[in-house]
């Protein structure tokens, strides 16, 4: 049985994951893959004809002693965030889907390896706030941690057969995290328009990110309007501030005047005092 109450839960083509409220991770089914990682039967003993029915505790020290919070799976393989908001993996990493640091494309990794540190400059610098499993992609949304109030970066790594990773036709595969900016720039794209006929290159950030076996799918959203500026709904595309006016918060639908003796410049957060011997309308 478990040993705790059921936090997350993950389904694979023969494996099942479940992350409990106190951190744990549980594993059972098939492992022929290495998708139960080194806890559940071994490699030779693993396969259709002898399942592990019995869910198995993987021991903390796999990836440093932290807990887990949330769980994805492919068909053969597994991801595991922690609570530091990097992400472990373990299976199938036939296409490269479990980053390049690892034990190499054709090999199973029964040992956990971490995925998002394969990520550029390295796991230490980003912060998952989404990932996907697929049959043999990985998809993981970033926030760089000195860059908090920016948009999250979508990156991809495994197989593109199918074009999964976004990533064009002449990509077959990709054992690096790759940048996915464009997909997110629809007009610049020639992909279409909102239904307000507004460039979603100008408009859109990635909210979310699932994936199914050689498909992906992502939510987005429009950034709100930084201080300094609105927009309508107070999202993008936004428009400065004019001369007199100001807006002190994200989101913003219009910018208020300043009160009588202060003036805002324009694109202005705050307003100033009127010099000595002067004063606005």
């Amino acid at each position: 049985g478990l040993g705790g109450e059921v936090a997350a839960v993950s389904l694979g083509r023969y494996h099942s994951v479940v992350v409990t409220v106190g951190g744990d991770v549980y594993c059972w089914g098939s492992n022929l893959r290495g998708q139960c990682g080194p806890g559940g039967p071994t490699m030779e003993q693993a396969g259709s004809s002898s399942p592990n029915p019995v869910p198995t505790l993987l021991p903390r020290s796999l990836w440093g002693g932290l807990g887990a919070v949330a769980v994805a799976t492919g068909q053969f393989n597994t991801l595991v965030q922690l609570s530091d908001a990097s992400v472990w993996g373990f299976g199938r990493n036939f296409q490269g889907n479990l980053g390049t640091l690892n034990y190499g494309f054709t090999k199973p990794v029964d040992t956990p390896v971490c995925v998002s540190c394969a990520l550029p400059g390295g796991g230490g610098l980003h912060r998952v706030v989404g990932f996907a499993a697929g049959s043999d992609h990985t998809m993981l949304l970033v926030k760089e941690r000195a860059r908090e109030g920016h948009p999250p970066v979508l990156y991809g790594m495994g197989s593109n057969r199918f074009g999964q990773l976004g990533a064009g036709k002449g990509l077959a595969t990709s054992p690096e995290p790759l940048p996915l900016f464009h997909l997110a720039q629809g007009c610049a794209a020639g992909i279409g328009k909102s239904d307000r006929g507004l460039c979603a290159s100008q408009a859109m950030e990635f909210t979310a990110i699932y994936a199914g076996c050689d498909v992906t799918f992502a939510t987005t959203t429009r950034p709100q309007c930084p201080p300094g500026s609105s927009g309508m709904a107070g999202v993008l595309p936004c428009t400065p501030c004019a001369d007199g006016t100001i807006s002190t918060a994200y989101g913003q639908e219009q910018c208020a005047p300043c009160p009588r003796g202060f003036r805002g410049l324009t694109g202005a957060s705050s307003c100033i005092a009127c010099p000595n011997g002067t004063d606005t309308a």
